[in-house]
């Protein structure tokens, strides 16, 4: 399976995150990594990374679903759109130890 790029997310000073879905060595990964232009203008992948494995894919989905409800709920995001496969997210409270 080729690497299928899902999302490109503008970084700035020539950077961006790639969100991918990629294969290495029979595993399937989702992958985000940070990209940046090279000396002769095109795009490359960097060091800076995440792989996360298929099989853990609809936890960290959710993680990061959280993650977005929470950032909203302390003010620090004015407005995010939430995927219909999180919509029961909406529920979920911040609970500060």
């Amino acid at each position: 399976m080729a690497e299928q790029t899902i999302e490109t997310i503008p970084r700035g000073n020539g950077e961006e995150i790639r969100v991918s879905l990629s294969e290495y060595k029979g595993s399937r990964f989702l992958n985000l990594r940070t990209w940046f232009r090279n000396a002769r203008g095109q795009m490359q992948p960097g060091k800076k990374g995440l792989t996360v494995p298929m099989r853990l894919l609809p936890d960290f989905a959710r993680a990061v679903s959280r993650a977005n409800t929470v950032a909203l709920q302390r003010g620090e995001l004015q407005t995010a759109e939430v995927h219909p496969l999180f919509k029961d997210d909406a529920d979920f409270k911040v609970i500060e130890r």
